[in-house]
C-alpha cells in the first residue's frame, strides 16, 4: 500500500510540474505575441508616416531650389549687359567678352569632379551656403574693380566658389524625390534657371541705362543674398 501511495504521489508531482511548465511557457508565448503585435502596429504607423514626411521634404526642397535658381541665374544675366557696355569702347572688346566666358567654363571643367568628391565626403549643405555667399562677395567686388584683368579675376573666383551649387542641388534632389518624379522636378529647376536668364539681362539693361554700371552689380549681389537667406532658412536638412 505504501509503495502504491508513493508511486501515485510521484505521478501527481510529475503532472503538477508539467502543468506548471505548460502554464509558464504559455505566458511567455503570449507576452512574445503581444510584443510582436505592438511592434507591427508601430512599424505600420512609421511606414505610413515616412512617405508623407518625405513627400513634404521633396516639395520644400524643390521649391527652395527653383527660387534659388531663379535668383542666381537672374543675377548672372544681370551683369552681362554691363560687361558689354564697359568693353564696347576697347579695341578687343569682343575678344575680352569671349575670354571672360571661356575662363569660368575651364574652371568648371577642372574643379567639378574635385568639388563633387568633397561634397560626398563633407556634405552638400555647406557647399550650397559657401557657393551663394561667394556669389554675394564677388558681385560686391565688381563694384570696386577697374580694368579687364580685375573683372576676369573676379569672374574666375566667382566660378570657383559656386561650382558646387549645381552638383549639390541635383544630389539633394535625388535623395528626397522619388525616381518617377525626378525628371519633372529637375525640369522645374531648369525652368527657374531659364526664367532667371531671361529676366536678368532685361533688368540689368534697365538698371544700367537708369543708374549706371554700379546698379546692376549691387542688385545682383542683393539677389544672391536673397538666395543665400532662402537656402539657409527654408531648405530642410537632409540626413
Amino acid at each position: 500500500t505504501r509503495v502504491r501511495s508513493s508511486a501515485a504521489s510521484d505521478v501527481y508531482k510529475r503532472q503538477l510540474y508539467l502543468y506548471g511548465v505548460f502554464v509558464v511557457s504559455w505566458e511567455i508565448r503570449m507576452k512574445i505575441a503581444r510584443r510582436l503585435s505592438r511592434q507591427k502596429i508601430v512599424y505600420k504607423a512609421v511606414s505610413e508616416i515616412k512617405p508623407a514626411v518625405k513627400a513634404e521634404h521633396a516639395k520644400a526642397v524643390v521649391a527652395v531650389f527653383v527660387v534659388s535658381a531663379l535668383f542666381m541665374s537672374a543675377s548672372q544675366g544681370m551683369v552681362a549687359p554691363v560687361f558689354a557696355h564697359l568693353f564696347k569702347e576697347t579695341s578687343s572688346g569682343v575678344r575680352t567678352l569671349g575670354f571672360m566666358t571661356m575662363v569660368p567654363q575651364i574652371a568648371l571643367l577642372v574643379l567639378s569632379p574635385f568639388i563633387g568628391g568633397l561634397e560626398d565626403r563633407y556634405g552638400r549643405y555647406p557647399f550650397l551656403l559657401l557657393g551663394f555667399a561667394g556669389l554675394v562677395v564677388t558681385n560686391i567686388s565688381y563694384l570696386f574693380a577697374h580694368g579687364v584683368a580685375a573683372y576676369t579675376g573676379i569672374r574666375l573666383a566667382q566660378t570657383m566658389v559656386c561650382v558646387g551649387i549645381i552638383p549639390a542641388t541635383m544630389s539633394m534632389l535625388a535623395d528626397v524625390v522619388p525616381e518617377q518624379q525626378r525628371t519633372r522636378r529637375i525640369s522645374l529647376i531648369l525652368a527657374g534657371h531659364a526664367g532667371g536668364m531671361t529676366l536678368g539681362p532685361v533688368i540689368g539693361g534697365f538698371l544700367l541705362q537708369r543708374w549706371g554700371a554700379t546698379a546692376p552689380f549691387g542688385v545682383s549681389a542683393l539677389f544672391n543674398l536673397a538666395a543665400l537667406c532662402f537656402v539657409g532658412t527654408m531648405l530642410p536638412r537632409i540626413s
